[in-house]
């Protein structure tokens, strides 16, 4: 490659990472993302690998943890760290590619439009394991490119264990990895057939199938790693805690239970089958009181009206993906998860009594049940197909010009220091450039809310009466005076516990109460008052408003803020960018599909099967097997068809258009024309 290309491409590099500095993370009150992996993270700084054992502790892979404790230490923003690892696994692509003689423009090219996918501008705002996810998707790519394409056994061997690691850090970033086998399988098996085609069953042969699979090898030992250092901390064999045989037997007995009629869409367990296992299960009847209450505790009543707002059903049962989460709310409450030994017994019990009651057909149950995977009936075929259809749609950009937007509004769940501390990041908070003004009628709270029996840690956040999470930011501000009250100067949460919180929502909105992950109790919002203070049954929490803004005050606010024009300037050109790409995707797929074709009649005329047409085939399989699981998802579960759930294939249908044409070039510059009869 030459020195004026590499010179483009780090030009790139540096005018995309301004472009992405005018924005910071958006703070996000999520118990089981965003705070999850920062909790997570600060105890892996601590030295205490994932802290105390909770229902949350191993609830996901603790890749992303790891690389927010590891960026700490770097002293990288994570921001830029985690841009630097999506330009990293491009640079490691484009320099494996450029020992194919190919045209330093065309590198050059490619380059730019992968690393200008503004699918990576909307995913880093966020302290998510997509993040990484995007990167370490591209990187197996580019692992098995590395394998293919070196001029020795030994260089091979590197490569092979890259992949090994990138597949360990992927298969426990998200729990769903089993997508990325079919592209895995194709491409090893090709490497081993062509070895076995020119070696036979050599001594060499059997050492270059060993090379080949050790990725898969290293994948295994990885996943085996984690889950040792999880029994040494935790006395529980596994990686994550979705994945252990207790659980998947226990909601796999539950899902079992019932037939077509008794379960309605988007509900694994309705309540007349939660009715019927209670009187054949001791040990669910014991969360009846939670399931069934009125009351929110956690997750459960959101849960229980979720759906409402995405899908045209609405009532009083606890739906689609949420009903795992208000499983784990109710165990939690009723004290098994106070060791990892004791859910683990709590739940195999529970899936013996299950099964046993269907065994003696106390209840109508299907066939016994391993997984999380949702039954499927001949009635979700049809919404099965046509989330695909709207999956394959946003994949070729119709709507990413149209949803594409730079700033949300984030909600402060714990103290913006903390989190600058671990993330090395500038915080998007109220009053900065780093957030947009809102345009719609807004209302400002400020006050104080403690806990009066343990000072601990409280905070607020905005629910709609339909209990989806509205728009709001809330920020904590220091209050000795507090502290003073109730003697304790030396408190830390007591010196930090007055607010102010500013939201849009105004009518049929509550302001919810929580104590980390608990919800207390709510107020309707048209009902609070300047000067009045406010307190739950047991007169423990206590919120008092100070004041009330109106909009007329806060109209003064807005105008004092100010995005900041050179801001403003690279927000328009990300803007424009992503509505580029709008055009640029529903492009890429028409050439890539038109080269793979022209690549597949020149194998056929060649009798050869080059190694680029096996792994764009592999990129196609991965690319409709992450759809098609997307879409029985959301067809069955909760909303999967979105940028998030789908951000890995952006950049994979960047890499297939790119590898094809590549492959169609070098199939042109055969003898046999593929067009040739």
């Amino acid at each position: 490659m030459s020195s004026l290309a590499k010179f483009a491409l780090l030009s790139l590099i540096l005018f995309k990472l301004w472009l992405l500095s005018a924005f910071s993370i958006e703070e996000v009150l999520s118990g089981h993302d965003d705070l999850l992996f920062l909790d997570l993270a600060q105890h892996i700084i601590n030295g205490e690998w994932l802290g105390d054992y909770t229902k949350f502790t191993l609830i996901k892979g603790a890749s992303y943890a790891i690389w927010i404790a590891m960026n700490f230490y770097i002293g990288l923003s994570l921001t830029v760290s985690q841009f630097f690892l999506y330009a990293v696994a491009g640079l490691l692509l484009v320099r494996q590619l450029s020992k194919l003689t190919l045209k330093a423009w065309w590198i050059v090219l490619f380059y730019a439009v992968y690393l200008f996918n503004p699918i990576i501008d909307l995913v880093l705002q966020r302290v998510i394991r997509d993040n990484i996810y995007i990167s370490l998707t591209v990187l197996i790519v580019v692992g098995l490119i590395g394998i293919y394409y070196a001029n020795s056994l030994k260089k091979s061997g590197a490569w092979a264990i890259f992949l090994g690691l990138v597949l360990g850090l992927f298969w426990l970033t998200r729990e769903e990895g089993i997508w990325i086998l079919p592209l895995l399988f194709l491409v090893l098996f090709y490497f081993v057939w062509v070895t076995y085609r020119q070696e036979h069953f050599s001594r060499l042969f059997f050492a270059k199938t060993l090379l080949f699979l050790s990725p898969l090898l290293i994948l295994i030992l990885f996943v085996h790693t984690i889950a040792t250092i999880n029994y040494h901390y935790y006395g529980v064999y596994v990686s994550v805690d979705f994945k252990s045989k207790e659980f998947l037997a226990a909601y796999g007995a539950l899902a079992r239970v019932g037939g077509l009629e008794q379960h309605p869409p988007y509900v694994p367990v309705p309540v007349p089958v939660r009715k019927a296992i209670y009187k054949v299960s001791p040990a669910f009847a014991e969360l009846q009181s939670f399931l069934e209450s009125d009351t929110w505790h956690g997750d459960t009543l959101f849960a229980k009206s979720s759906l409402c707002q995405f899908y045209p059903i609405c009532g009083h049962d606890i739906y689609g993906g949420w009903f795992i989460w208000a499983l784990r709310d109710a165990v939690s409450y009723k004290g098994y998860y106070q060791s990892a030994a004791s859910a683990t017994v709590y739940y195999q019990q529970l899936a013996d009594e299950i099964n046993l009651a269907c065994d003696k057909q106390q209840l109508n149950c299907t066939s016994p049940r391993h997984t999380l995977t949702p039954l499927l009936y001949a009635r979700d075929i049809p919404g099965i197909l046509k989330a695909t259809i709207r999956g394959f749609n946003r994949l070729l950009g119709l709507q990413i010009a149209q949803e594409y937007n730079l700033y949300y509004y984030g909600v402060v769940g714990t103290p913006q220091q903390n989190v600058y501390t671990i993330t090395n990041n500038p915080i998007a908070v109220p009053d900065t450039n780093t957030k947009i003004i809102p345009k719609k009628p807004v209302l400002v709270f400020s006050g104080w809310l403690v806990n009066a029996g343990t000072p601990k840690k409280l905070f607020l956040q905005v629910n709609a009466t339909t209990s989806n999470l509205e728009k709001f930011t809330y920020e904590r501000q220091s209050s000795p005076d507090i502290a003073k009250h109730f003697n304790a100067e030396d408190n830390l949460y007591l010196n930090n516990t007055r607010f102010r919180l500013e939201t849009e929502c105004i009518e049929q909105c509550e302001l919810g109460i929580y104590d980390n992950q608990t919800f207390l109790g709510a107020i309707n919002i048209s009902e609070i008052q300047s000067g009045k203070g406010y307190s739950s049954k047991n007169k423990l929490v206590y919120i008092h408003i100070d004041t009330i803004e109106t909009q007329k005050q806060l109209e003064t606010l807005e105008n004092n803020r100010n995005i900041g024009y050179l801001s403003s300037i690279k927000v328009a050109l990300l803007r424009n960018i992503a509505a580029a790409y709008s055009y640029i995707f529903p492009a890429l797929a028409f050439i890539g599909l038109i080269a793979y074709l022209v690549s597949l009649r020149a194998a056929w005329l060649r009798k050869q099967i080059s190694f680029l047409l096996v792994l764009n085939l592999g990129i196609l399989a991965i690319i409709g097997t992450r759809l098609v699981l997307l879409a029985i998802i959301d067809t069955t579960s909760f909303p999967a068809i979105n940028d998030v759930y789908m951000s890995p294939l952006y950049p994979l249908l960047i890499l297939f258009a790119g590898l094809a044409v590549l492959d169609a070039y070098q199939g042109l510059k055969s003898h046999i024309s593929p067009f040739s009869k």
